[in-house]
């Protein structure tokens, strides 16, 4: 055991919940098990650019000079890890990829124009657009015979067909773990280029996999650079959510003139100290990162043992990416609203499949991106309760 996995093995739910996070305070009678973020602290590297920020005095307006470093570091991070060139200029600036995502589905998309998006998905790609009245298609993801979910592709071409739209890829993703193959994101770029849609791609979790090969969407060919708008983040990866820096990738000339046409009071978002953060994660945080991801991996394979052992009627597969793993007990208890039932019976904070779209009830997605004994006594508190409900 490396010294890293020792000191997270160590943590304490009252040391995880005395930080302040909403992931521990939210429910604060209950293990944190629901928003996306890691207790594992953060990279040194990231840890000695938020010093040096404070150092500095850097809390001013940001200057451009700092926005084309995270330009650069961003694109030399996708160049190395993912085998993806993009220009650096063509790098925008956020504060974070919702921000990403609401640009995309203003400025992107016709105004008569749904929004296609498979699901189950994270909540707030359905909230978010409905609240300002737009038209949300969703899809619900298939399960094929081996028990791997698929896109509904046939779905996604039909709820286009008539009016193209905006399409949702979250990839890898959130929440059923999936890294989507060169193959499946080749049919998905076939549907796109005959519907006329536009693709909004989430990326956030790409640096977080088990041993497969992230292929970011637009890097396919020469149609899905000219149809995709890219959203990444280091905040997933290196665990710093709250520090408000996310980028916008283009593919095409005419994407990031746009962003750019949109001016600064549009597009303003992103901190001094989160982008001085994410320039130390993309270019020296890879040594920590791997270690994360080496004790994600156990935890992963730590869950799909239990739920083979101890949960049988339970389906559930390890996720190939994210520290996000969807659980489906929809034989195990009558009740659909699982988010209320673990919290008040487990004292469980999960995020509930009910909120995730349509036939998510039922399920549940759980963040395993804890120390393994909290992880474990989650995994007791929640079996206990749905061994009581058979």
């Amino acid at each position: 055991m490396s010294t890293l996995a020792a000191q997270w093995d160590a943590l304490t739910i009252d040391e995880l919940r005395a930080r302040g996070s909403t992931k521990w305070t939210m429910f604060p009678d209950a293990i944190g098990a629901w928003v996306a973020e890691m207790d594992f602290g953060i990279a040194p590297p990231v840890a000695d650019a938020i010093r040096a920020t404070a150092d500095r005095l850097e809390t001013g307006y940001m200057p451009k000079a700092l926005a084309r470093d995270l330009g650069e570091a961003s694109a030399a991070f996708l160049k190395r890890s993912f085998a993806w060139e993009v220009k650096a200029d063509h790098v925008g600036l956020l504060g974070d990829v919702l921000r990403a995502y609401e640009l995309a589905f203003t400025y992107w998309r016709k105004p008569d124009q749904p929004i296609v998006l498979p699901t189950p998905a994270y909540p707030p790609f359905m909230s978010l657009p409905a609240r300002q009245g737009v038209e949300v298609i969703q899809v619900p993801c298939q399960r094929d015979e081996n028990g791997v979910w698929r896109l509904d592709e046939a779905g996604i071409e039909a709820a286009l067909a008539e009016r193209g739209g905006l399409l949702v890829l979250c990839s890898p993703h959130n929440p059923l773990g999936r890294l989507y193959s060169r193959a499946e994101l080749e049919r998905v770029a076939a549907i796109a280029t005959r519907t006329g849609a536009r693709v909004f791609a989430d990326e956030i979790h790409a640096p977080l996999n088990f041993g497969g090969q992230h292929i970011p969407y637009a890097s396919l060919n020469a149609q899905t650079a000219a149809h995709t708008i890219t959203a990444i983040s280091a905040s997933k990866a290196w665990n710093i959510p709250g520090l408000a820096c996310a980028q916008m990738v283009f593919s095409n000339d005419a994407d990031a003139e746009t962003f750019v046409g949109l001016g600064h009071h549009t597009t303003r978002g992103a901190s001094n100290v989160g982008v001085r953060a994410s320039i130390a994660a993309y270019n020296d945080g890879g040594d920590w990162l791997a270690e994360v991801t080496t004790y994600l991996d156990g935890n992963r394979k730590h869950l799909a043992q239990r739920i083979e052992r101890e949960l049988p009627g339970a389906v559930h597969r390890a996720p190939e990416a994210t520290y996000l793993a969807w659980i489906d007990v929809s034989q195990l208890t009558n009740r659909r609203d699982l988010a209320p039932m673990l919290r008040e019976e487990a004292k469980v904070a999960v995020t509930g499949g009910e909120d995730c779209g349509l036939e998510g009830a039922g399920s549940f997605r759980l963040n395993l991106a804890t120390p393994r004994p909290i992880l474990d006594e989650a995994l007791d508190r929640i079996f206990g309760v749905l061994h009581k409900r058979r």
